[in-house]
């Protein structure tokens, strides 16, 4: 169901707090609504009064945050553009503060360790695939490759990561081509 519509200026008002406007109360309580050629976008019934919108300001101010609005798009097209922004604005896929900085401890954890190879997470996987056992991926496995995957690490971070021993060459190597290695 849309979550916008155009006010066709006939149409009663009930707002979020229950308060229900008449066709020219609301016109009245937003007479800028009653220029010539100006639409306003209202929210959907049965609360149609969530939103009130001047339309040429609001496509503006949406298509330069990014919404995929287009010239010759209907109005209805362009409300459900806006609709899919909010949906699914632009960066919201990016990690945030709190993954940054937790990645960015984890990695000053890995630095300050001993140069030696420690071998306290890689070692079950390592054993089991010497021991013709399937194949299970290190315990610090899925947490790297998110790092990894979400761009919070680089190719350098896996080799550290290989080198002290949180995963192996192989695991490392099948992160950074995004499939198993053989």
């Amino acid at each position: 169901m849309a979550r916008y519509q155009i006010w066709n200026k006939t149409d009663d008002i009930i707002t979020p707090s229950g308060h229900q406007f008449t066709a020219q109360e609301w016109a009245d309580r937003y007479p800028w609504c009653k220029l010539p050629g100006v639409k306003m976008i209202i929210t959907a019934p049965p609360i149609n009064g969530g939103a009130a919108m001047e339309y040429a300001a609001t496509v503006a101010h949406y298509k330069k945050a990014g919404a995929a609005i287009t010239d010759g798009m209907t109005d209805e097209e362009v409300l459900a553009a806006i609709e899919d922004f909010e949906d699914d604005p632009p960066g919201s896929n990016e990690p945030g503060p709190e993954e940054r900085i937790a990645a960015a401890l984890e990695a000053q954890v890995m630095l300050s360790e001993p140069e030696a190879v420690s071998t306290f997470s890689a070692a079950p996987a390592r054993a089991r695939a010497a021991n013709g056992l399937e194949q299970a991926h290190s315990a610090a496995f899925a947490r790297i490759k998110r790092n990894y995957d979400r761009g919070l690490w680089g190719a350098s971070m896996l080799a550290l990561a290989a080198q002290k021993g949180h995963i192996t060459e192989d695991e490392a190597a099948e992160i950074m081509t995004g499939g198993e290695v053989v």
